[in-house]
């Protein structure tokens, strides 16, 4: 990649992170490089494919870290996958009838082996409930719950994520709560902002900062609502509120 096409490259990626794709224009781009126009066409046919080399490079990146096993690789992906989605697609998503036992067992299929792995007891009490919702963005914010449970899991006691399910006339709501090492008070009010790692990710593993923020857009796209209670030391329950009868936006 020659220095023109890099400086496009990174400005653009700054701007995307900072702006989000859809506010970010050419004109824009090519103004903070300060090139011309014409410059910028000369390598990249339009602001998609500039997207689009950013998501492959990021995962070339990813595939170049030596310390990333298979399984956590496939989630860094499904996280730029699902940013992209977040940021630039209005209408990315399917809203229907969809059966939680399903979802779940999928995210359970798919975390099984980190499961194992770190002893994790997962203990799902789930029956035939079914909500208005995307299957596969439901899943992929499930998996980003689990994943959390399993990294941040406490050494030395029977670690568990429980999952149930609460429904009423207005409302299904999904639980997730495990007994891991909690998230403190200082850090509770940031665990949905872009980029937050907190005491819990400097200091336990390698975090991104980005799998919550991305769940809780995808969440309000979908007009679910979601919300974490957490403990440290004790546990953390993340609470999934999803609307009946209709697509119903939870405020």
């Amino acid at each position: 990649m020659n220095k023109t096409k890099r400086k496009i490259f990174e400005t653009s990626m700054k701007l995307f992170a900072e702006k989000g794709y859809d506010a970010t224009s050419i004109e824009e781009i090519t103004a903070t490089v300060g090139v011309a126009k014409g410059t910028l066409y000369y390598h990249f046919s339009s602001k998609e494919e500039i997207f689009n080399f950013l998501i492959e490079e990021g995962i070339k990146l990813l595939q170049n870290s030596i310390d990333i096993k298979t399984e956590k690789l496939d989630n860094y992906i499904d996280q730029i996958l699902y940013y992209v989605r977040s940021e630039n697609a209005e209408k990315d998503y399917i809203i229907k009838e969809t059966s939680l036992n399903d979802i779940i067992k999928n995210v359970a299929l798919k975390n099984k082996d980190d499961l194992l792995e770190n002893n994790v007891d997962l203990i799902v009490d789930v029956s035939d409930e079914k909500v208005l919702t995307d299957s596969k963005w439901l899943e992929f914010i499930l998996n980003q719950i689990i994943n959390n449970s399993i990294k941040y899991k406490r050494d030395n006691i029977g670690s568990y994520i429980k999952i149930k399910v609460c429904e009423n006339t207005n409302s299904v709501k999904l639980f997730i709560e495990d007994n891991g090492i909690g998230i403190s008070k200082n850090d509770l009010p940031q665990v949905f902002d872009k980029w937050f790692t907190g005491e819990n990710g400097r200091e336990k593993s390698k975090s991104t900062g980005m799998g919550l923020y991305i769940a809780k857009k995808l969440c309000v796209k979908l007009g679910h609502r979601i919300e974490i209670e957490s403990e440290a030391g004790s546990f953390t329950r993340v609470v999934i509120t999803f609307g009946k009868n209709d697509f119903c936006k939870m405020d």
